[in-house]
């Protein structure tokens, strides 16, 4: 079964075991370590703390019991007194002060039964603690027979109260120092399993290591053994195909440069004819662009004279119906006149009454002369305007008519030069096409010419990398069988040197239809003897001059030394 498994499989497997024995032997370190340290953290933070505040609560009964004791002395002084009376309050306070400390610590189940039972004796404890203390006051205060037997008759309730609660107290205590003595034999017996454990995974792990190595090492060697037969042979086919391939590549390679130095300067000549014509075409854009500009400007200038004429009519009109008010005026002066003659007549006749009148009427006479001259004079000028206008619409009719000719003619010349441009650019156009279609040739062709370097170059790189892989084949021979084993092999390699070809243009690296890894040069020594001298690579002292590297850049290694599931089915 283990023979048929993948070499991923059995080396996965092999690592989980190792990872597993590892995780095991870190887990029982990690719960040694987490007990361990629970322990130490319960008879530190818990147990020593309840201990010493059980033994403070213990040593302030005692203190006040002897305090109680000294004064039974009749023979004590007056300072004595005093002095105990004072001690009881500062040893009830460090009993409070444990006691409170105490009480805030976690406690076992019999721990917190029998301190339940000691509250109430502590509590009958401290009653009659002070009833005693009020009894001894009261007796130094005032010394007497009566009240010192008083005095000792409370004392042995004290006392009988004392030991109930010292009992229980010191009850506590025991079982406080037992659990942490517990805690104690517990980390003891969890240091001694953690230790066995480790050691024990530690050797099934050694155990584990060493044999899964020697097993894959034994089925390694076993399929590397097979494949290097296989690629000894698959090298020589690989070498004698690669060589015919580059003689073809070869052959290719130069009818394609040949054909494309051809269609270069055929695409070089289209590319010059496409720029003459579409700089013809440009010109011709550029006059039909003014032609049209003049024939807006020829429109503008007859709507002008149009708009000129019209406005000399007008004046024309004016300028009659100005002659009919200067008639009027006319008329009117000579009315006038006619008026003043006959005032001047009516006015002789009246003698000296028609004096003044007369001078009016001559007055009115003269004014009315004046005004028959001015209006003549202003129906001459304006009948010279009227016959100045007449000259003006029969000028301005003519140029009119002249440049609607220039109109005409002017559009029908666009006309011509919007033709002659769109001939230009439709002639341009298809040389555009002509010149990309060469152009698309030209690039395939380049594109087979750098094919055919490309898989020349790829043919040299193919001997050389099969040359390599007889080099791989060798150092996998010693690398399995050691150095006898590839000392009686195939000795040193010639040295091998491979021709760089180049494409025949620039475009075409630029547009090569695939991409071949880039390759590393190698070094090969040509004075290898083959007899081998114990350094595991049987070919001489100068089989190679430097460290090889893998031959494409990039490489995988399952790509030169292929182990797939079908070289080692039976690994």
């Amino acid at each position: 079964m283990l023979e048929n498994m993948k070499l991923s499989t059995k080396l996965i497997g092999g690592f989980v075991i190792a990872a597993l024995l590892t995780a095991f032997v870190g887990g029982i370190g990690y719960w040694a370590i987490s007990t361990l340290f629970t322990a130490a953290d319960e008879i530190a933070e818990v147990r020593l703390p309840s201990i010493q505040a059980l033994l403070t609560i213990r040593g302030a009964q005692a203190g006040m019991d002897s305090a109680e004791n000294a004064l039974m002395d009749k023979t004590m002084d007056a300072e004595a007194v005093q002095h105990a009376f004072a001690g009881f309050a500062e040893i009830r306070k460090r009993a409070d002060d444990a006691w409170k400390t105490y009480e805030l610590l976690p406690h076992t189940e019999e721990e917190a039964r029998v301190w339940k039972d000691f509250l109430p004796a502590w509590q009958k404890w401290l009653q009659a603690h002070e009833t005693y203390v009020g009894v001894a006051k009261e007796y130094w205060s005032h010394p007497a027979d009566d009240s010192y037997a008083a005095l000792g008759k409370q004392m042995a309730a004290v006392d009988t109260a004392f030991d109930a609660a010292d009992t229980l107290l010191n009850k506590i205590v025991a079982i406080t120092r037992d659990e942490a003595t517990r805690q104690g034999v517990e980390m003891d017996r969890v240091a001694a399993l953690a230790k066995m454990l480790s050691g024990g995974g530690v050797l099934a792990g050694f155990l584990a290591a060493l044999a899964l190595g020697t097993f894959l090492s034994v089925s390694i060697s076993r399929a590397l053994t097979r494949v290097i037969a296989g690629l000894s042979t698959g090298s020589e086919q690989v070498a004698s195909a690669s060589s015919q391939v580059a003689s073809a590549s070869q052959s290719l390679a130069q009818g394609a440069s040949e054909q494309a130095s051809s269609l270069e300067e055929t695409s070089s000549a289209l590319e010059e004819m496409a720029s003459m014509t579409k700089q013809n075409a440009e010109h011709a854009n550029t006059a039909d662009t003014l032609m049209r500009e003049t024939k807006s400007t020829v429109g503008g200038g007859v709507e002008s004279m149009k708009r000129m004429s019209e406005a000399i009519d007008k004046i024309k009109a004016s300028a009659a119906e100005t002659a009919k008010i200067i008639k009027t005026i006319d008329e009117i002066a000579f009315q006038t006149n006619l008026l003043a003659l006959n005032a001047a007549v009516e006015a002789a006749r009246a003698g000296e009454a028609g004096k003044g009148f007369a001078v009016v009427a001559e007055e009115v006479r003269n004014l009315a002369r004046r005004s028959a001259e001015a209006a003549k004079n202003t129906a001459d000028l304006i009948e010279g305007a009227q016959k100045n206008a007449e000259a003006g619409v029969t000028v301005t009719q003519d140029v009119a008519k002249s440049l609607s000719a220039i109109q005409d003619s002017a559009g029908k010349v666009g006309a011509l030069v919007a033709e002659i441009a769109a001939a230009s650019k439709e002639q341009a156009q298809g040389i555009e096409q002509v010149n990309t279609a060469v152009a698309e040739m030209d690039k395939v062709v380049q594109q087979n010419a750098a094919s055919a370097e490309e898989s020349a170059s790829a043919s040299e790189e193919l001997t050389g990398q099969a040359q390599e892989l007889n080099g791989m084949v060798g150092e996998l021979e010693a690398l399995v069988g050691g150095a006898n084993a590839h000392a009686n092999g195939n000795g040193a390699r010639p040295a091998t040197t491979r021709t760089a070809y180049a494409a025949p243009a620039t475009r075409a690296a630029e547009s090569a239809p695939f991409f071949r890894p880039a390759l590393t040069p190698r070094t090969h020594g040509g004075n290898g003897n083959g007899n081998g001298n114990g350094n595991g690579n049987g070919n001489g002292n100068g089989r190679h001059g430097g460290k090889r590297e893998l031959v494409a850049a990039g490489a995988k290694p399952e790509e030169v030394i292929p182990l797939d599931d079908s070289e080692l089915k039976q690994f």
